[in-house]
């Protein structure tokens, strides 16, 4: 079968390189792609009948190449490498297990394949090492690309731990690449010391709480070597990890690292997270767009994991405003499956566990003294039959709290419970409400150094204190809505929008007059993109317009998406935008916009941008308009369907 593989592929070979021979005889088109843009004519965009593959490859080299290539116009939509800005990051001083660490990150782009967060430390030498690298993942783990288009901003959370190999005597910290079932590990050995290195891919499992793994299989990677792709290495080899360099764009080069040579145990080598040596380290993102061009920016932290007990673990959600610590060895804290809002974590017999229940509901006006934490405790125990006793009023690191005691009773036994309530005044409109309590099976465990590890370390943190520090220009907030079944970004300085006639604009500082302005209108029943477009051009655009003058006629296509509004996903397709390029005067200042507009479920939606025509005018288009329009998006409920 193999050989018959390469049999058709040498018969392709021979009749592509007969092209002009085969022609008369043929009915295709031979397709022009030389190595570079340098080496692309020009002419071919003219004299070929393939205007799409033309256009491609325009599309192409914009985006493999550093310098945009653009012929004959100042662009429209061009891909473009992605834009990484580090907005927040929390906390501000030196990190350790306890604490953990978020970074907000603000990422403008189109076309963006995929991100991935990297953990590099400089060395002595003045290179810089990569240690950890993450695909951006849906957090059910599944690998979908989770950057919207135009505007996306997304999290990376740190426990400021790192996966370190060992053999049972030698270890390291080694660049594990995760998937969603394996781990990868590069590198090369030999049977002996004069035997030839080979190049070997080692493939681990991981436990539930992604911390520790074994040896599944080894896969060949020497180009040399006839041997079947799984292969086994003899114990007693030498096993070299392949120590990954970062360059400057983020990218990582490999080389084997001779300072540390495994010998090759029986049953393979394993791995298992431990806390990060102390020191320096880049947080980062990379992120690639279709075609290889990439986005990178990192910002050092500083790790300090010297005193710290290992056998604990932090717990950060800054997007519930509090931390607390757990047992390193339970399950990290989390939300169930279904979005519940209460959130658990517990050891490997499910005996243990530490639950925190947020309560809902609460009246408007409080402020968490501790008549209402009573108050509260009360909502609880009718919202789940559930009595709270033995309270008392209590300080956790200086938060006001109730003291609680609770038990139910399972299959497997009756469950005691200890904890506290507390008043979390930034969730919500009104605050909520949190039960933090540790749980155990009667007559298992250590309930109370649960509670005592509850309250030597839970706090609530300052929303204020967030907000305050973080610098990011673009809002996608979702209440910024046309109508619920679209979502745009919009930059910050523009916001709030305001209704003129039919459509929603917003403007530089929310001015009213200015002469740049995005404006956005649904136009219910609207059916066809074409006449939509006259329509508007002739009803709204010339309005006021002197010279007006149809520059050039262009269409994008928008990229699928998903959003969720209070657990309904919406999906939205690739949307074919039709666009109008026009110059025109206006109160006797030259103007230059665009119109777009396109149909979804038998509706219209369309975009205006405008800005005065002058040297700011590209920059303008580049940097805010067509974001906005790339970051347009327009979906129904999943249970839905798209017309």
């Amino acid at each position: 079968a193999a050989e018959a593989v390469l049999a058709a592929l040498e018969t392709a070979r021979l009749h592509g390189e007969a092209g002009e021979i085969a022609a008369p005889q043929t009915s295709y088109y031979n397709i022009f792609f030389p190595d570079t843009s340098e080496d692309f004519k020009i002419e071919y965009l003219e004299q070929s009948p393939l205007k799409q593959w033309g256009q491609m490859l325009r599309n192409y080299y914009n985006t493999v190449t550093p310098q945009v290539w653009v012929v004959g116009d100042l662009g429209f939509h061009l891909p473009v490498a992605p834009q990484i800005r580090i907005t927040s990051i929390y906390p501000s001083g030196p990190i350790n297990v306890l604490s953990q660490v978020e970074m907000n990150l603000e990422i403008i782009g189109r076309r963006i394949a995929y991100g991935d967060f990297t953990i590099d430390q400089p060395q002595d030498d003045g290179s810089t090492r990569r240690l950890y690298m993450q695909r951006l993942v849906d957090p059910s783990g599944a690998a979908e690309n989770l950057i919207r288009p135009g505007v996306s901003n997304t999290t990376f959370n740190w426990d400021v731990t790192l996966p370190v190999v060992s053999d049972g005597v030698n270890s390291n910290t080694e660049l594990l690449v995760f998937t969603e079932s394996v781990a990868f590990l590069d590198g090369r050995y030999r049977e002996a010391p004069d035997a030839p290195w080979r190049d070997v891919g080692i493939v681990f499992d991981f436990n539930d709480n992604f911390t520790a793994g074994t040896t599944q299989r080894i896969i060949n990677r020497a180009p040399e070597s006839d041997a079947l792709a799984v292969i086994s290495i003899p114990p007693g080899s030498e096993f070299q990890a392949y120590s990954s360099v970062r360059t400057p764009d983020g990218r990582v080069i490999a080389e084997a690292n001779e300072a540390i040579t495994y010998i090759w145990p029986e049953d393979g080598l394993t791995w298992q997270a431990a806390p990060a040596p102390s020191g320096d380290y880049d947080l980062g993102l990379l992120m690639t767009a279709f075609g290889g061009t990439t986005g990178f920016t990192s910002t050092t932290v500083t790790v300090n994991n010297d005193e710290v007990d290992q056998n604990l673990l932090g717990a950060l959600w800054t997007n519930f405003y509090f931390s607390l610590v757990q047992p390193a060895d339970w399950s990290r804290l989390n939300r169930p499956p279904d979005g519940s809002l209460w959130m658990y974590s517990t050891n490997d017999t499910g005996t243990e566990g530490i639950y925190v229940i947020f309560i809902m509901g609460l009246p408007a006006g409080m402020t968490g003294t501790y008549d209402e934490l009573g108050q509260i405790a009360d909502i609880f125990e009718t919202n789940n039959g559930v009595p709270l006793t033995n309270r008392a009023a209590i300080e956790v690191n200086g938060i006001p709290a109730l003291d609680a005691a609770y038990s139910y009773e399972t299959e497997a036994g009756i469950v005691q419970a200890r904890g506290f309530v507390v008043f979390n005044p930034w969730l919500g409109s009104k605050g909520v409400g949190m039960l933090v309590a540790g749980e155990a099976l009667e007559g298992a465990g250590d309930l109370d150094a649960t509670y005592t590890l509850l309250t030597n370390h839970f706090t609530l943190i300052d929303k204020l204190l967030l907000t305050e520090t973080d610098i990011r220009d673009w809002s996608t907030n979702e209440e910024l809505l046309l109508n619920d079944q679209t979502r745009y970004p919009v930059r910050l300085s523009w916001l709030p929008g305001f209704a003129v006639g039919d459509w929603l604009h917003y403007a530089p500082y929310a001015n009213e007059t200015s002469s740049t302005f995005a404006a956005m209108q649904h136009v219910v029943g609207a059916t066809d993109a074409a006449a939509l477009l006259d329509q508007l051009r002739t009803d709204a655009i010339m309005v006021g317009a002197a010279n007006f003058t149809v520059t050039d006629e262009r269409i994008t296509y928008g990229q699928n998406y998903g959003w969720d509004v209070q657990n309904v996903i919406y999906r939205g397709g690739g949307h074919t935008w039709h666009a109008i390029l026009y110059t025109a005067e206006r109160d006797d200042q030259p103007v230059m916009g665009r119109l777009y507009v396109t149909i979804y479920n038998g509706d219209g939606y369309a975009v205006w941008f405008e800005t005065p025509d002058d040297d700011n005018a590209p920059e303008m288009f580049r940097n805010t308009f067509e974001p906005m329009l790339d970051g347009f998006l327009i979906g129904a409920a999943q249970d839905q369907t798209d017309e």
